[in-house]
């Protein structure tokens, strides 16, 4: 095997490693040289694939993010209209909740190297998996359109409420919260559906 496929196998096998360490321990415990007992690999072998815990992290994150990517796309696929716009909302609440420490590392980690280019690549196809079921004209306005951002700042904020516990009493069983998000997730589809039927016709 070649160096540089030596080194790409790294890199996924201390990936890995790290989410499982996210995942089991919180966002606190990832370390370099936890990562590096997990994996089985020298002390290091993580900083010399990703610098320090900052690189690392954000080489987790970028992976996460294709996980996201991943769970949105495949909500939905045969769902329609308003049904499909429903379906990819409650995937993004779904991810927030199955994922906590990931989600966590995604949207509030400091160290993440945000300029990163294949942190941003991969958040950047995260985002275009939520908004591929609004209506095309809808979607095609992109992360500036209103529609496309009122679908992610809903189910953002709404996760983020969930996630904080500032809506423990006015939702206070599984029930009372998933008939909150149905009828919100409907609202917005709603709200969505009607920016589509106001847009211009399309002249191609």
């Amino acid at each position: 095997m070649t160096a540089p496929h030596r080194s790409a196998d790294l890199r996924q096998k201390l990936v890995a490693a790290g989410l499982d360490e996210l995942r089991e321990n919180g966002l606190a415990a990832v370390s370099i040289r936890a990562v590096a007992r997990r994996a089985g690999v020298s002390h290091a072998a993580p900083g010399y694939v990703f610098g320090d815990r900052a690189g690392l992290l954000t080489a987790m994150a970028e992976r996460g993010f294709e996980l996201l990517r991943d769970h949105l796309a495949a909500s939905g696929s045969q769902a329609e209209g308003d049904d499909a716009v429903i379906a990819v909302g409650a995937a993004y609440l779904e991810f927030a909740r199955q994922q906590p420490a990931l989600y966590q590392l995604l949207f509030d980690a400091e160290e993440l190297r945000r300029n990163d280019p294949g942190l941003g690549m991969a958040g950047g196809q995260a985002f275009g998996a939520l908004i591929s079921r609004l209506p095309p004209e809808v979607a095609a306005t992109g992360p500036r359109g209103p529609g496309p951002l009122l679908a992610w700042t809903v189910v953002h904020g709404l996760a983020g409420l969930e996630r904080s516990g500032a809506l423990g009493t006015q939702l206070a069983d599984d029930r009372a919260r998933a008939d909150a998000e149905s009828a919100l997730l409907r609202h917005v589809a709603a709200s969505i559906r009607a920016e589509a039927d106001a847009a211009p016709p399309s002249s191609g």
